[in-house]
């Protein structure tokens, strides 16, 4: 009996054994069988930041950078001659109209700002515009029209110098860098500053911008 009651127990604790390796076994193979079937579980990829395209980065650039006055462009040219110098940059010149009649434009010179009347320079910014051009025939090169219906223009004298040029370098009028972007206009008015020419011999008169000028003069 005791023989009989033994090999039962044993046998179970057997089978108990065979069946906890076979389990364990098949727990252990299933990445394997996951892996080469293709069904494993894909690793997670970490986020990788992508470069805005170029034409959004050179959008973007452009927003940060300042604003640059437009590049002029000439619009029209006419020859006539200069009948009136109301200041050392606005012209009177004679101009055929479209009905053929002969009449005078108001002329404002591009890319300067000469001293007003009232400030110190402004009497000879405007004696040498006259000396310059007044009674003679003169290429104008129209490049915009203001908000005062004045013809915004390069103003060519008859030798050939630009009068906008010629009153910058002799210190008698200011690079207008609101409204324009010429680099030699800048190159002229640093070169007469540098030699202390005209209104650049004035520290006050180089302190007052005729711009600067203006605007105090209509909020007082």
């Amino acid at each position: 009996m005791r023989r009989e009651r033994v090999l039962p127990r044993f046998a179970t604790a057997v089978a108990v054994i065979i069946a906890a390796y076979l389990g364990s076994r098949s727990f252990l193979e299933r990445p394997e069988k996951a892996a080469a079937s293709g069904t494993a579980r894909p690793a997670v990829e970490a986020p990788v930041s992508r470069a805005p395209p170029p034409s959004e980065a050179i959008a973007r650039s452009r927003r940060t950078q300042p604003a640059q006055p437009p590049r002029a462009v000439v619009r029209e040219v006419f020859s006539g001659k200069v009948v009136g110098v109301s200041d050392g940059d606005t012209l009177s010149v004679l101009r055929t109209s479209d009905s053929g009649e002969l009449r005078a434009v108001k002329v404002r010179l591009d890319g300067v700002d000469c001293p007003e009347s009232a400030q110190a320079f402004g009497r000879r910014a405007k004696q040498m515009s006259r000396s310059l051009c007044y009674g003679k025939e003169v290429r104008v090169e129209v490049r915009d029209v203001d908000r005062y219906s004045r013809l915004v223009a390069r103003v060519v004298l008859p030798d050939g110098r630009d009068l906008s040029k010629e009153l910058v370098r002799a210190g008698l009028a200011w690079w207008y860098r609101q409204y324009s972007s010429d680099a030699e206009l800048e190159a002229l008015e640093a070169e007469a500053r540098e030699a202390g020419r005209g209104l650049w011999v004035d520290e006050a008169a180089a302190r007052t911008p005729p711009w600067t000028y203006r605007q105090a003069s209509r909020t007082r």
